[in-house]
């Protein structure tokens, strides 16, 4: 229902209003997975550090669906009632499951909360999934909200956002009475243009035509195109003449004040903004952060390393830093080809390994985990939320220790195995090529093309190409090679496979194993690796 936060925004209102009431008794809710020993781990927390609550009021939160529309309890009864947390003894705590009737940890952006005190304010909705049960809730407050009039003006708002692997939750996105936008999250379904939109029509059925000025400011704001607007203003009127709440001359009228004003607005720059999770990371957030990008082909001109160009926001509330891809000057490939490199670092000299992206990171989450093998305290490895293909670069060290797992586009293990054994010649031996040859799963073969490929006919290189020959011929193939392109993992190569591959291109079908369907090794798996199995099959 594209209109459905509307009503939804309203009965929250109307939801606030019964704060400066008696509370309600709420009725008992039943516990998803009630049988479940573990159900306290669904629970949430509350931290109100910087609000003006302290641990001696009475904390509610309040609870709906966005889906539906519909409240799981009365406000402010007893199952909205929070309680200090044992764990965190600084922060509140409720079980969500208890709470939350259909509560599903696989479940998407689904959840609406409100976190309330009897007479002290209360948060603005924060969007919440399933997985983020175990996570906290950091409060602050809305120092804006004298310019923002509404039946409840007189009480404090606070931002709420959640810390650790929910940048997408959060704070909803909205717009308030004065135009101002504030909040980021989305519920599942909801677009940055539909949120502009029923704010246009709000205005539009109060007899307001906007400002193009204004309307220019909001696509921007909320970064949205005019087309988008438009097409939810249309969708938007529709829902309404066919559920009754407009007839259709209001909803013409209404499209004849917008649409002009529409059509002669401009579309933003939008931003590519990847975000890396300092919070979790364990970084140390009173520095400055950067982020260098470039071509892992060497191609093109990048900005320099931590210059102006690289620097990040850092957003306290989240614990994220954001980057904007338009600041290095370069489009990006929106295609899953893996082509470029990623490095996070920050003016304490803290850096991350370098993190492989390609067009599909844009918008995703990084964030970086203990490297063990150093010894070290700070975490290093970094991961993307979201992108299991890109993640950390695959390197082999000087002691011949491999790191990462992530191929560039183009790039194979057995050139990655070429480009150690060329650079740290002197020092190879026989066992520790083969255990490289083992873990990478390849043969000595294949190894042996790739340095050929890399070597030119120089007196020193044909020196060196000889040496490594020598070594390889030590070595014997991986135990097991991976049969590239069976994917149904029968022991067979046919069009089954091929048909597989196809489906998972359309979006129709998933993968058990991105390399194994690599048929083609060139980093990344389309139409090109179906074909490549059909060849294999008709050469057979």
């Amino acid at each position: 229902m594209k209109f459905k936060i509307f009503k939804s925004t309203l009965s929250v209102l109307l939801a606030c209003i019964l704060m400066f009431g008696t509370a309600t008794i709420g009725v008992s809710a039943s516990a998803v997975g009630s049988e479940d020993e573990n159900i306290d781990e669904y629970k949430i927390f509350l931290d109100i550090s910087e609000t003006d609550w302290t641990l001696d009021d009475t904390v509610y939160c309040h609870a709906w669906n966005y889906e539906t529309g519909e409240f799981y309890a009365e406000w402010m009864s007893n199952v909205e009632k929070m309680t200090i947390s044992e764990e965190y003894p600084e922060r509140f705590e409720i079980n969500i499951s208890e709470l939350i009737t259909d509560f599903d940890i696989y479940s998407s952006k689904i959840y609406g909360l409100i976190f309330t005190t009897a007479d002290k304010g209360m948060s603005y909705t924060v969007v919440m999934d399933g997985w983020c049960y175990y996570e906290t809730v950091y409060l602050s407050k809305d120092t804006e909200t004298a310019l923002a009039p509404d039946d409840n003006a007189n009480q404090t708002r606070y931002f709420g956002e959640w810390r650790g692997f929910t940048r997408a939750c959060g704070t909803h996105l909205a717009i308030d009475n004065t135009g101002r936008v504030y909040g980021h999250a989305l519920f599942e379904g909801e677009t940055s243009a539909s949120i502009l939109a029923e704010y246009l029509i709000s205005l539009a059925d109060k007899g307001i035509t906007p400002e193009v000025e204004t309307v220019n400011t909001l696509l921007d704001e909320v970064q949205a195109l005019t087309a988008d607007v438009k097409n939810e203003v249309a969708m938007i009127l529709d829902e309404l003449v066919s559920e009754g709440t407009y007839t259709q001359d209001k909803a013409d009228e209404i499209s004849d004040v917008l649409n002009p004003v529409l059509d002669l607005s401009i579309d933003p720059v939008l931003a590519n903004k990847i975000y890396f999770d300092v919070f979790y990371s364990g970084w140390d957030p009173s520095t400055t952060f950067f982020c260098h990008v470039w071509a892992l082909d060497g191609s093109g001109t990048w900005p320099e390393w931590q210059t102006k160009a690289e620097k990040c926001e850092y957003d306290p509330a989240t614990g994220y830093i954001s980057y904007d891809l338009n600041k290095t000057g370069n489009e990006f490939d929106d295609s899953e080809k893996i082509l470029y490199g990623v490095i996070f670092s920050s003016s304490d000299g803290t850096q991350s390994e370098t993190l492989t992206m390609n067009g599909e990171c844009i918008g995703d989450e990084a964030y970086c985990d203990i490297d063990y093998s150093y010894e070290t305290d700070v975490a290093t490895i970094p991961y993307w939320m979201n992108n299991s293909v890109c993640g950390q670069l695959e390197r082999i060290d000087s002691n011949g220790e491999i790191h990462g797992w992530s191929l560039p586009y183009g790039v194979t293990d057995e050139m990655v195995i070429a480009d150690y054994l060329i650079t740290y010649t002197d020092s190879i031996t026989v066992e520790g090529v083969q255990q490289l040859i083992e873990w990478l799963q390849v043969t000595v073969e294949n190894v042996k093309n790739a340095v050929e490929a890399e070597l030119t006919d120089s007196e020193e290189d044909a020196e060196k190409l000889q040496y490594i020959n020598e070594i390889l011929d030590g070595c014997t193939d991986a135990e097991y090679v991976p049969l590239y392109g069976d994917v149904n993992y029968d022991e067979v190569v046919n069009v089954s496979d091929a048909t597989i591959i196809q489906k998972y291109c359309a979006d129709m079908s998933d993968l058990y194993d991105y390399i194994i369907a690599d048929v083609n090794r060139d980093g990344i798996v389309n139409v090109n690796d179906s074909t490549a199995i059909q060849k294999m099959i008709v050469a057979i």
